[in-house]
């Protein structure tokens, strides 16, 4: 496996999600874009620390928490 295969998805563009800059001519998305931008909205948001929470790991929760804070720009 390539190493940008291994750190990219190829996944068909979800409606209302931007390309990331400079990806206009690849059809690879970035999975931590997609992500965030989902993460963007209260719902999804609130879905994904719902699993993360029922996942019973506390670093998975962790993670969870600051990738929603990522998200909504509470981190860099």
């Amino acid at each position: 496996m390539t190493g940008r295969s291994r750190w990219k998805v190829n996944a068909p563009a979800r409606p209302g999600l931007s390309q990331p800059k400079g990806s206009e001519a690849s059809p690879w998305v970035s999975y931590e874009d997609v992500l965030l931008q989902g993460l963007e909205d209260s719902e999804e948001a609130s879905a994904y620390l719902e699993a993360a929470h029922e996942d019973g790991d506390e670093a998975v929760l962790r993670l969870a928490l600051s990738q929603v804070e990522k998200a909504r720009g509470l981190l860099k």
